[in-house]
């Protein structure tokens, strides 16, 4: 068993280095864990913990279980003493929770973190009642030394000067554990140390809105409400007046979407490699995307997104995508001759980039190289989630076919994770969207439309919100809405900041045909250096840190943040990005073609810089 490795954090896997790894199925992986982190167990206690309810069949299916398992990790994976009927581990430095918890105890916080934080991944034991409260407990137990490893790696990074590091390890802390004060604290000390005020004023009051909603009696601390003080003191430039009320609505309900998410589910239960889900834009592709997975995995999905720009530039999506990935994993260590062939699209990964010839999107060498980085992603994750897809670079939709088709058997076997692919309807090539929808056709991809709401759907969205007299204005407000429930945000949003509102809507209240008018609006009162700030973000994709949009700006960070209060004093930006789904492409709206280039290379010129 010792070149067999056993992954029981993130996705349940067994495997060899270098090799091909393997899904374990849901009772594989508890036996495992449990003889990992209780060590050697009788077997008639085992049979009773993993089956309670089956008194006569339980050894049988102990003994069917444990032949699967030799057969797959080696017979010599278990010390079997017959004679006093127990069993244990062989290799317990083989498993992955073993290691963490050596590396906890020694205070070794890097190797912590290299492993994910969630055991046995998304894998659902409630109906196992012997070990159920067990799993909950090992659970929060491997979540929290995860956060205090983030802890220390995040204060180590910040007193090497490393002080974006920091804040991105602070970030996955606080992520982890949402209701930390402390927490919520060493993001905010590194936000601001970064020049972020706006960033860390965020923070705060996403962490108050967290705590409000777990328990009505919960509130920061004094020593969080003071840093909140403090930063209330720093001085501004005069900003617009503030309107008569504001509403935060970023996170409606999703409404009107049972008929999608069975579709999603029955597609997920295929396996099949790709599912498409096609929608206007402000329907909520994203959110109904993001939503399922999040529920379908626990949180354990990747995510990335194709931008406007992205088109006109070669393997742009492809870049940005391979980016996020080194970013968020970045234990991830690539084999020499994988590093070689990204470095075709990605100078920095090979010294000698320069000599390379650039891709064609289908050559075997290129393909495979992309191929073996989705393959281990696909070991870290449940599901891989990609939005805006219309905006994909020809070259990055050619080679993502050529992937497909390289890894659709092994979805349909369990060993890689569906991908999940938004996509707006008319502005794909026809061409290819007949293709793709051919596809899903055939059996071999799923394709679900997304459609407005009904007006019954927009009224109880609407009267979902409780802002007053909301059950009085819902059906106007849906009747204008075209049933797009980003567009009855914003009209609702609008309707609660006029300095007249009464709970009536006004006679007077210019919508149709879409909110773009009203979004116009307001991007028509916005300083020239706040409009370019929001067209870089738009353009940059959400996560962009303040330092890219400050050097891509060529502003000053603390002047970046004032634009950013103009933003959000017009509701236009909320938290760390726009308020809802419409705002980016209506600050895009009427940019010049070849400033909009001029941005795109400049963000990929300081990506690229970033990262060399």
């Amino acid at each position: 068993m010792s070149s067999c490795l056993i992954d029981l954090l993130g996705t349940p896997q067994y495997g060899r280095t270098g090799s091909t790894f393997y899904r374990l199925t849901r009772k594989q992986a508890l036996c495992l864990a449990y003889l990992a982190l209780k060590g050697t167990m009788r077997r008639e206690r085992l049979g009773e913990l993993l089956w309670p309810e089956d008194d006569e069949t339980r050894n049988g299916k102990l003994r069917a279980l444990l032949f699967q398992l030799c057969s797959r990790l080696g017979r010599d994976a278990f010390v079997i003493d017959e004679k006093e009927r127990t069993l244990a581990l062989s290799d317990e430095d083989s498993i992955d929770v073993v290691r963490v918890l050596k590396a906890f105890k020694r205070e070794d916080w890097e190797n912590v973190i290299a492993c994910p934080p969630f055991l046995l991944g998304a894998f659902d034991y409630d109906h196992e009642s012997g070990l159920r409260a067990w799993v909950a407990e090992q659970r929060e137990d491997f979540v929290r030394r995860h956060a205090a490893a983030l802890a220390h790696m995040a204060a180590k990074k910040d007193k090497q000067g490393e002080h974006e590091e920091a804040l991105r390890l602070a970030r996955r802390r606080l992520q982890l554990d949402p209701f930390s004060d402390e927490a919520c604290r060493q993001v905010i000390a590194l936000k601001l140390q970064l020049g972020d005020r706006i960033g860390a004023l965020s923070t705060y009051e996403e962490f108050e809105l967290a705590l409000k909603q777990f328990g009505h009696q919960w509130a920061p601390e004094p020593a969080t409400t003071a840093m909140l003080d403090a930063m209330r003191e720093v001085e501004q430039r005069p900003l617009p007046p503030e309107p008569k009320r504001e509403v935060v609505i970023r996170y409606p309900p999703l409404v009107g979407r049972a008929r999608a998410w069975a579709q999603l589910e029955e597609a997920w239960k295929r396996r099949v490699p790709i599912i498409y889900v096609c929608g206007h834009a402000g329907l909520g592709k994203t959110r109904l995307m993001k939503e399922f997975v999040e529920r379908m995995t626990r949180g354990l999905y990747f995510s990335s997104s194709a931008w406007p720009g992205d088109a006109s530039v070669p393997f742009g999506s492809r870049v940005n995508t391979v980016r996020k990935i080194l970013a968020e994993y970045p234990t991830l260590q690539l084999e020499p001759w994988v590093r070689r062939e990204l470095g075709r699209i990605l100078p920095e990964l090979f010294p000698d980039a320069d000599g390379l010839e650039p891709p064609e999107p289908w050559a075997p060498a290129f393909v495979e190289a992309n191929r073996w980085l989705y393959q281990w992603l696909g070991r870290h994750v449940c599901a891989i989630v990609f939005d805006d897809g219309q905006f994909l670079d020809q070259q990055t939709i050619a080679l993502g076919l050529a992937l497909e088709a390289r890894l659709a058997p092994l979805v349909a076997s369990g060993d890689f994770p569906p991908i999940l692919v938004g996509i707006r309807p008319g502005q794909l090539n026809p061409e290819q969207e007949d293709t793709l929808r051919q596809r899903a056709e055939m059996g071999q991809a799923a394709w679900i439309d997304l459609d407005p709401l009904t007006p019954d759907m927009a009224r109880e969205l609407v009267t979902s919100f409780g802002i007053p007299g909301g059950e009085r204005v819902a059906g106007q407000i849906a009747e204008v809405a075209g049933g797009s429930p980003c567009c009855i945000q914003e009209i609702v949003r609008e309707l609660v900041s006029r300095e007249d509102w009464n709970g009536h809507f006004p006679a007077d209240f210019q919508v149709a045909p879409s909110v773009r008018a009203m979004l116009a609006r307001k991007v028509e009162r916005l300083s020239p250096e706040a409009l370019r700030a929001a067209r870089i973000a738009a353009l940059a994709g959400e996560g962009a840190s303040p330092a890219m949009l400050a050097g891509v700006a060529e502003q000053p960070i603390n002047r970046l943040a004032i634009c950013f209060r103009e933003l959000e004093r017009y509701h236009l930006f909320q938290g760390r990005w726009f308020a809802s789904g419409a705002v980016a492409p209506a600050v895009l709206e009427g940019l010049p073609e070849g400033e909009r280039a001029d941005l795109v290379k400049r963000i990929s010129d300081w990506r690229q810089g970033a990262t060399s």
